[in-house]
């Protein structure tokens, strides 16, 4: 598992980029039926600020197995606060990253969030990047149902 830090309530991974990649491909490198579905969230500061007043979010937020730090925000409050991030890593950067990592493999990937439609076209964007990314999930509405039901 990785170190997160409390910001306000909400667990945000307190590791460099590299160490988060390297989580998730030592995780793929299981066999099929022994991997975990691994959840990533980007809550930046008015995420965070709202999910001090809304148990449902703070809960929604802390399941994530990762949070990264995306917003200039969350680095500076962590570092107002006294608490320990890496750095701050941006949601889309550290996508690409990914993609890139695991386009190869046979991995299927869910995403959620943004605007209307952001999420729908942030995959597209990403699959034509890496033609062999398979994407199962992307939609700006929560669909736990949709979200945890497909084969990683």
């Amino acid at each position: 598992m990785l170190p997160k830090t409390d910001i306000l309530g909400v667990g945000v991974t307190a590791a460099s980029e590299d160490k988060i990649l390297e989580f998730i491909l030592n995780n793929l490198n299981k066999p099929k039926g022994k991997r975990d579905k691994i959840v990533i969230f980007t809550p930046n500061p008015e995420q965070i600020s709202a999910a001090s007043s809304d148990p449902q979010l703070k809960n929604l937020l802390n399941q994530a197995q990762i949070a990264l730090p995306d917003g200039v925000g969350v680095a500076i409050g962590a570092r107002i606060l006294g608490k320990p991030i890496y750095a701050r890593i941006t949601g889309i950067d550290f996508m690409k990253s990914l993609v890139k990592s695991i386009s190869k493999e046979p991995v299927n990937t869910g995403y959620f969030g943004g605007q209307p439609h952001v999420a729908e076209r942030a995959s597209q964007c990403l699959a034509k990047m890496y033609p062999g990314l398979r994407v199962k999930y992307a939609s700006d509405t929560y669909d736990k149902e949709k979200m945890m039901h497909f084969d990683i």
